[in-house]
């Protein structure tokens, strides 16, 4: 994990001038996820609900994605002021439990510290369209992972090993969607390792048959399906 303290620029500058004076941090995640169009995910939230983890319910935002035509295994957003950056590292192979059934994928993110108005109509951006405005409210199960053990994180800071459950509610290009994950993170080579063995444990009782293969895909590869559709 990389840290520096201070702020992101907000108007169009050299790269290199600003690049060691960002607040950067970085972690390594094991995710699996799903895209499935509507909005009939009442089903997913009353189960999440009940989920003996800390629950929380975060607050709608809008996510701007830069889209990147064919780019499966990269993806930049703006979100809140920040820039976070995703590349795919490895591919662990599928998961197929009571009829649901997913790719398991590692990810490096990187994310840096800028400003609450922070937005692709800075000069360093670029042009604005290039942009995809996500609207997304999250729903979220957190635990900590403590060898076989889950346990209940601290509200307050970061843990070292942890993983979520999410679903998000979505809406894009003027279509509904919800979206269902789970997300292993730590610096650590084994989490992916932690992902597979938790699976079970922590989709016990989820509505059999809703989360298919197909459907099985990180952010970069669904704005790429949609981006294609006339």
């Amino acid at each position: 994990m990389t840290v520096f303290l201070l702020p992101f620029p907000t108007n169009g500058v050299n790269l290199q001038d600003y690049i060691h004076r960002v607040s950067m941090f970085s972690i390594i995640t094991a995710e699996i996820r799903w895209f499935i169009q509507g909005s009939a995910y009442g089903m997913v939230h009353e189960w999440l609900k009940v989920l003996d983890g800390l629950y929380q319910e975060e607050p709608p935002r809008t996510d701007l994605y830069l889209i990147f035509p064919g780019g499966h295994d990269l993806g930049v957003k703006l979100r809140q002021g920040k820039i976070d950056l995703k590349k795919k590292l490895a591919h662990h192979g599928q998961y197929d439990h009571e009829a649901n059934a997913g790719r398991i994928e590692s990810w490096i993110k990187w994310s840096i510290d800028g400003e609450e108005g922070l937005s692709p109509d800075n000069n360093f951006f670029g042009d604005p369209t290039h942009w995809l405005p996500i609207q997304k409210t999250r729903f979220l199960q957190k635990y900590v992972i403590s060898g076989d053990q889950l346990i209940l994180p601290p509200r307050a800071g970061f843990p070292e090993k942890g993983i979520a459950v999410e679903l998000s509610a979505v809406k894009v290009l003027g279509q509904d969607w919800w979206t269902f994950g789970l997300e292993c993170f730590g610096n650590t080579g084994d989490i992916h390792t932690d992902l597979m063995k938790l699976l079970p444990r922590l989709t016990i009782g989820f509505p059999a048959g809703m989360l298919a293969a197909e459907r099985s895909m990180g952010y970069p590869e669904w704005i790429g399906q949609l981006i294609k559709k006339p």
